[in-house]
């Protein structure tokens, strides 16, 4: 299988602070790999990373076999890879209309119409609020939102970090739903999720960051009945 990301002794700090430790990570085009781990593991810092967003890091990022490591946030947008924030990021005072569009910003291609189609599709609550205000919406409306603003991006990798975060376990079920139709439409996604037991279930493969660094890495159903994960992650003896 074509590995489509490569991430190779990456290393980030903060000041003094070293939050990755020298990773090494790769996705396969078409896969859905997961990130898993506590809080203030790493996890986000990699997506943002990986997105140049921070630059205080070594190493080397490679996208379909090109070093993108200080290529500009924009231009790694325009390449094909685009992040779905923590915390959803929407624009509160644009309407749900225009918070799409802008995800399409800086593209010159024809399919805009189609991509705009597919994410309606994906979230027909969205559909009916397409004059509302983006601050207007629930939580969980927010996070359609967000990953159908991405979705306009027209990606080949979706970075999505915490997107079941806040949510009630019936909009989880959904986003993960979402997600699992998104990778049937040829999309390849990176996935930072807090709810372990979900993200290794519909994972084709994971890895487990502890303190900066990856501590263990194998077939996300794998590791969902791995004593050591079960015990850490999942609550479980």
């Amino acid at each position: 299988m074509y590995e489509i990301l490569k991430v190779e002794s990456l290393k980030v700090h903060y000041g003094a602070i070293n939050a990755i430790k020298g990773i090494d990570l790769s996705v396969e085009k078409g896969k859905l790999v997961t990130l898993i781990g506590a809080n203030g593991a790493g996890k986000s810092s990699t997506l943002n990373a990986i997105m140049n967003i921070v630059t205080s890091k070594k190493g080397k990022i490679s996208y379909k076999g090109k070093d993108i490591t200080k290529t500009r946030t924009d231009e790694i947008v325009k390449n094909g890879i685009v992040l779905v924030p923590e915390g959803r990021k929407i624009f509160p005072n644009l309407t749900v209309q225009e918070n799409l569009m802008i995800g399409s910003f800086g593209r010159k291609d024809a399919d805009i119409k189609r991509d705009f189609d597919l994410v309606l599709g994906l979230f027909p609550r969205i559909k009916e609020r397409l004059k509302q205000a983006g601050g207007t919406l629930s939580g969980g409306e927010q996070q359609m939102l967000a990953i159908g603003r991405a979705l306009m991006g027209n990606p080949e990798i979706l970075l999505m970090d915490e997107p079941s975060l806040g949510l009630a376990p019936l909009l989880v079920k959904m986003v993960f739903d979402v997600i699992n139709k998104i990778k049937t439409e040829g999309k390849t996604i990176l996935l930072v999720e807090q709810n372990a037991s979900m993200a290794l279930a519909n994972s084709d493969y994971a890895y487990v960051l502890e303190t900066g660094k990856i501590v263990l890495e194998g077939n996300g159903k794998d590791l969902l009945v791995n004593a050591g994960i079960r015990h850490a992650y999942l609550g479980i003896n």
